[in-house]
């Protein structure tokens, strides 16, 4: 208010006249934190509509992961790859901590057309309840902090995980790992975990595999090759001495020996 309008008033108020606003009064809230400077009383006075914190759809961020980074690929056997890259850190891992011999590495994997089924198996040192909701259902948590060298960090977490369980149309699969055993039913679906009888190592049964993943084009080729054969190609590329790779049940041999 000037000076005179102050005078006014004071004069109105002092011979009892009551002043009535035509139009009521209002506040930018917003404009007033600014000209406030933010300051804490006055934040504390002013009350929110509601509160919450930001969540994350696991299953929904990972389907649009998979229609955007794997798109082209082909998903059953880039599963595989990521699987057999995070058997071979959790293997090496469990022979450091001395709970399995370098003779008894495995990494198994199995196909089931008629069940529309991909499998993944390992001896290594399995996961927690606490690892499987903050590190596995994490994305972009790699998880190799606990690996002793390189050596031990070939594959991991990560974001490329997504592939692993991405490969499901309907986001449902199973996993058990030492007394876990986690179940996801869907996109939409909480992952629930339930005790299971103790077991050496993590197997993981992803379901609901696209059927037009089931031949993919080989451009070398010039023909479509079936995802038994590709697998079964993709294992056996592998250089892992003394680590044994099976396919289906039977073990797969290196493609290439060295001489």
């Amino acid at each position: 208010m000037s000076c005179g309008l102050c005078s006014q008033v004071e004069a109105l108020h002092a011979h009892g006249t009551v002043l009535r606003s035509a139009t009521p009064i209002r506040v930018d809230l917003v404009a007033l934190r600014k000209a406030l400077g933010g300051r804490g009383e006055v934040v504390e006075r002013i009350e929110a509509k509601a509160s919450g914190r930001p969540t994350v759809n696991t299953g929904r961020v990972w389907a649009l992961m998979m229609g955007s980074m794997y798109s082209s690929g082909d998903l059953p056997v880039l599963a595989t790859r990521e699987a057999t890259q995070n058997a071979i850190d959790a293997v090496k891992a469990s022979i450091r901590l001395r709970q399995i011999r370098h003779e008894d590495a495995r990494f198994e994997v199995t196909w089931s057309q008629k069940t529309r089924s991909l499998s993944f198996s390992d001896v290594g040192i399995g996961m927690d309840t606490e690892t499987i909701l903050t590190k596995f259902l994490s994305l972009g948590d790699t998880g190799k902090s606990c690996a002793a060298d390189s050596g031990e960090a070939a594959g991991g977490f990560g974001v490329a995980k997504a592939v692993i369980l991405g490969v499901s149309r309907s986001f449902t699969w199973e996993m058990h790992t030492r007394d876990n055993l986690a179940i996801a039913r869907g996109a939409d679906a909480e992952v629930q975990i339930f005790p299971a009888e103790p077991r050496q190592g993590t197997t993981i049964s992803v379901h609901d595999i696209d059927p037009d993943s089931y031949w993919h084009w080989d451009r070398a080729r010039g023909d479509h090759v079936g995802l038994e054969d590709r697998i079964r190609e993709l294992l056996g590329a592998n250089d892992l001495p003394g680590f044994k790779l099976i396919f289906n049940g039977a073990e797969v041999p290196p493609l290439l020996v060295a001489v």
